[in-house]
Parts: C-alpha cells; sequence; structure tokens
C-alpha cells in the first residue's frame, strides 16, 4: 500500500475512520459518565482484537455482531466467529 498511498496519507485516512466509527459510541459513554478508553490499532481485525486485550489483560471481551444470519456467517465467517475461536477469555457477543 507504501507504493501507492504516502504513509502519512494512511495515517491521516485511519485517524479520521477511527474518529468517526468511535464519535457516537464514545459521546454515549462520556454522557452516561462511563470511563473508557480508545485506542486506534491497526491489523487483521479479530487477531488484532484479541492481541490488544491480551496485552492489557482483559477479563472479558464484549463486541457486537451485524446481524448476519447464521447462513451468511456459515458462508462468510465474521470477526465475531474468529474472535470465539481465538479467545482464552470469556467473550460476549451482542446482537
Amino acid at each position: 500500500m507504501g507504493a501507492v498511498v504516502g504513509k502519512g496519507d494512511l495515517e491521516r485516512y485511519y485517524d479520521e475512520e477511527c474518529a468517526a466509527m468511535l464519535k457516537a459510541a464514545s459521546e454515549r459513554l462520556t454522557a452516561a459518565g462511563v470511563a473508557f478508553e480508545t485506542r486506534k490499532v491497526v491489523g487483521p481485525v479479530a487477531e488484532t482484537i484479541m492481541s490488544v486485550a491480551e496485552s492489557v489483560r482483559a477479563d472479558l471481551v464484549y463486541m457486537g455482531t451485524r446481524g448476519m444470519s447464521a447462513l451468511a456467517n456459515m458462508a462468510l465467517g465474521s470477526t465475531a466467529t474468529r474472535v470465539l475461536h481465538l479467545a482464552r477469555i470469556p467473550v460476549v457477543l451482542i446482537h
């Protein structure tokens, strides 16, 4: 990717996308008085989620699913399914 897009442009893209994705959740958590921390980490999604969970010594991974049907999930796989397979700690999935 570095041959086509400069490193600075790629970092800006990740920063903007991350901020946009976290905006609503961050606002709701702040309004509710919930302490939280955000991180921008780039990599294979499920593997990166579990790597971060391990590095912070998390007791639990709590994540939403995108509402895929069982058939679509079997055919395409999903991040949630991959996290379940990689996890050594409990994972709570919210649909």
